[in-house]
C-alpha cells in the first residue's frame, strides 16, 4: 500500500485506479490492507466451494494464486473506502459551515472535528512543499522563512520566488480565495 505497488498490479491486470492518494496514512493502508484480504478470502473461499479457483496441479501456486486475487479484490474495496472517506469528509465541511470560531470549540468532540478537518485538508494539498507553504504561511511566517523551511524538509534551496508561486498556485486553485 504504502509503496503504491497495489496501484500498478492492478493497472497491469487492466484495473487502473489512478494515483495513489498523497494523503492518506499508514492507518488507511492497514484499513485497505485488511478490506482487501478478508474479501480476497471470501472470494477464494466461494470459488473453492463451487470447484473453481485454485487448484495444485493449476500452475500457479498457493501464495501466487492468493496475491492474485487481492489484487483482483483492491479496486472495489478501494473504491468503497474512498467514496465513504468523501462522504464523510463532505459531512465534516458541511458541519463546519457557518460556525464561529466561538461556537466551534465547546467540547472535546468539537476539537477533534476541526482538528481533522484541518489535518484532512493539509493532507489533500497537491505535495510536501505546498504542504509546508500554506501551514507556514498560516502561522504568519515570511516568504524567507517559509523558504528556509521547504528548504531543510526537501534537501534543496528554495527560494522566495519559489515560496510565492507555490502560494500562487494554491490560491489559483481555491479559486483566488485568500487573495
Amino acid at each position: 500500500m504504502g509503496s503504491g505497488e497495489i496501484f500498478a498490479r492492478c493497472r497491469e491486470k487492466g484495473r487502473a485506479l489512478g494515483p495513489m492518494p498523497n494523503w492518506w496514512g499508514r492507518d488507511d493502508h492497514v484499513d485497505l490492507a485488511n478490506d482487501t484480504v478478508t474479501s480476497a478470502l471470501r472470494t477464494f473461499k466461494a470459488n473453492q466451494m463451487a470447484g473453481q479457483g485454485w487448484a495444485v496441479d493449476g500452475g500457479a501456486n498457493l501464495n501466487t494464486y492468493f496475491i492474485g486475487t487481492c489484487i483482483l479484490a483492491f479496486p472495489n474495496v478501494y473504491r468503497a473506502w474512498l467514496k465513504e472517506h468523501n462522504t464523510k469528509a463532505a459531512e465534516r465541511r458541511e458541519a463546519a459551515v457557518g460556525r464561529t470560531p466561538d461556537t466551534i470549540i465547546q467540547s472535546p468532540e468539537d476539537m477533534w472535528l476541526l482538528r481533522s478537518t484541518i489535518d484532512e485538508a493539509i493532507r489533500n494539498l497537491p505535495d510536501r512543499r505546498t504542504q509546508i507553504a500554506v501551514v507556514a504561511s498560516a502561522f504568519g511566517y515570511k516568504l524567507d522563512e517559509i523558504a528556509e523551511l521547504i528548504s531543510a524538509e526537501v534537501g534543496s534551496k528554495v527560494t522566495v520566488g519559489m515560496v510565492k508561486q507555490l502560494l500562487h498556485r494554491h490560491r489559483k486553485r481555491q479559486g483566488g480565495a485568500g487573495k
